[in-house]
């Protein structure tokens, strides 16, 4: 068979497992490993086009940064105590290595091709996110829930049901903030693409995917949506400060800072209907006081902010958490475990993790022996919920194999979103930024769901972003 025919063949297969991969994300999500592998050997078989590939990006750092971080993990295996655990945890990393490497011939892609593929993760996601509330339906249809609780509760069932970590209970992603995500770039996908569907059916989807992100009470991704789409419209509209866009960017803004805000109260203060109904004066005054502080910071933005500008308010948070962090290591600190919540719970975390990181600061514990010895901090401040991991993946590469990791990793998601804002690209932005704020807040990449998501669109989106190059100023010579 013809050579050049051959690859013709390798392309078409990649390109449809792209695809198949976009759509199991939200849906199979265990399948995404196989895919991954058959996108490996594919991207091997065209040898000429990895070696191009590889004399063009070799000193990128957006490219070689996490292999570097894969490469510190498997080195911190020998000084781990855990060896057996450490090894797993090392094979689970095996994305950070392969991503940047087989998602490059993304760059050759057409407007067309990249449509395609996201075209099928809206599908993946209306597929969940439908799967979801019909097994609701189907719950209250079937009635085994009878059984279990009095006539009284049937009401409050299924209000919880259908909200936060229960509403996705029955689907792979069956982590709420998680599958937030997913819905979050979904929706920057639908409003940023305006060819991939009719207006009347992306309008309908996008609204499905709001109240789905509503119920989820993600705090932390509507706090991301806000800022995303804020971010989206100031460098698009920069060199166009006219009323009429001041006007589109507060509806913009009052709509993310109300849900900013309600999801706030509603997390904060449970309530006994599941679901906040305006019925506390002072909670509706908070709602209503950061909704509007929240759109004068809008405007304001609007007003001053440049990608100089926006770069170093970005650098300059990751200088005074580095700060807030030596401090937390230097000063002593005393924290009452038997009053956390969902949210200072994380505190007790991070402050586990600080300690440990105090006698350990430049090769980390190993990456087998994370979670042990958080563990141990755990028992000596008596909090007892001793399967929590650090929530907060900066700091569980600094555990994990030290201070070098850390820096990487952060230089590493600084560029990457830098770049994002260079060109632009609302989907990059989205999906960057999301991880950015969301590794304060979680160990992102120590879950399947989180890893297998963020890698195939970080590296997805930035090599997409590419194609607005010449092929001649890639370095590339094959089209797909």
């Amino acid at each position: 068979m013809n050579k050049s025919i051959t690859i013709d063949i390798v392309n078409t297969i990649y390109f449809y497992s792209l695809c198949l991969y976009a759509f199991f994300l939200p849906t199979f999500n265990n399948l995404t490993t196989p895919i991954t592998l058959l996108l490996l050997i594919l991207t091997l078989i065209d040898y000429k086009s990895v070696k191009e590939f590889w004399s063009i990006e070799k000193t990128n750092l957006i490219v070689i940064g996490l292999p570097i971080l894969f490469l510190l993990s498997v080195l911190s295996l020998l000084y781990t105590t855990n060896s057996e655990k450490g090894m797993l945890l090392v094979f689970r990393y095996l994305p950070l290595l392969l991503f940047p490497f087989i998602l490059f011939k993304v760059a050759y892609f057409s407007d067309k091709h990249i449509n395609y593929v996201l075209k099928f993760f809206i599908y993946g996601c209306l597929l969940s996110v439908c799967y979801s509330y019909l097994y609701v339906l189907y719950e209250a249809f079937e009635g085994s829930y009878k059984l279990v609780h009095k006539p009284e509760d049937y009401l409050r069932f299924f209000l919880n049901r259908l909200t936060y970590h229960d509403l996705v209970s029955k689907i792979m992603v069956n982590h709420s903030i998680y599958f937030s995500a997913y819905i979050l770039l979904a929706i920057t996908v639908l409003r940023s693409k305006s060819d991939l569907f009719s207006k009347r059916i992306s309008n309908l989807v996008t609204t499905l995917f709001f109240i789905t992100l509503t119920l989820l009470t993600p705090v932390i991704i509507a706090l991301a949506g806000f800022i995303i789409f804020t971010l989206i419209f100031v460098l698009q509209n920069n060199q166009n400060k006219t009323l009429a866009n001041r006007y589109h960017l507060f509806k913009i803004n009052i709509f993310w800072s109300f849900l900013l805000f309600y999801l706030f109260i509603w997390k904060i203060q449970p309530h006994k209907e599941f679901i906040y109904i305006f019925n506390n004066l002072l909670y509706n005054l908070i709602i209503l006081g950061g909704a509007l502080g929240t759109v004068l910071f809008g405007q304001i933005a609007y007003s001053l902010l440049n990608y100089k500008r926006i770069k170093w308010v970005i650098i300059s948070m990751f200088i005074l958490l580095g700060i807030f962090i030596v401090l937390l290591s230097v000063l002593p600190i005393s924290l009452d475990v038997s009053k956390v919540s969902n949210y200072t719970a994380r505190l007790v975390n991070n402050y586990a993790s600080i300690t440990v990181i105090k006698n350990n600061f430049f090769f980390g514990v190993g990456i087998g022996d994370i979670q042990e010895s958080l563990i141990e901090i755990y028992r000596n401040i008596r909090f007892r919920k001793l399967q929590y991991n650090e929530h907060n993946q900066y700091l569980r590469f600094w555990l994990g194999s030290g201070f070098l990791s850390a820096l990487i990793f952060i230089i590493w998601i600084l560029k990457i979103f830098l770049k994002s804002l260079i060109t632009k690209n609302a989907i990059a932005i989205s999906i960057s930024f999301t991880l950015l704020i969301f590794c304060f807040t979680e160990s992102v990449l120590a879950r399947q769901i989180g890893l297998s998501f963020f890698m195939f669109f970080m590296f997805f989106t930035y090599y997409m972003s590419r194609t607005k190059k010449r092929k001649s100023e890639l370095g590339y010579n094959r089209t797909l």
